[in-house]
């Protein structure tokens, strides 16, 4: 990703994705996963490789 001198950023891979510096670091040094599919829908796996659930719950 390159980040200009305005604070806008662009991603140089359509395979990537912005994270936050908790999140990045999540995925660079611990062991977690983010996954993605022909559809752009990602999904995001715990050093177990256990799927996170990030959908929000449905209404009730």
């Amino acid at each position: 990703m390159s980040v200009h001198s305005d604070g806008s950023s662009t991603l140089k891979s359509p395979q990537s994705t912005a994270l936050c510096s908790h999140h990045h670091r999540l995925v660079h040094e611990t062991g977690h996963q983010i996954e993605g599919d022909a559809d752009h829908t990602l999904t995001f796996k715990r050093p177990d490789s256990k799927t996170i659930d990030v959908r929000p719950p449905p209404p009730v």
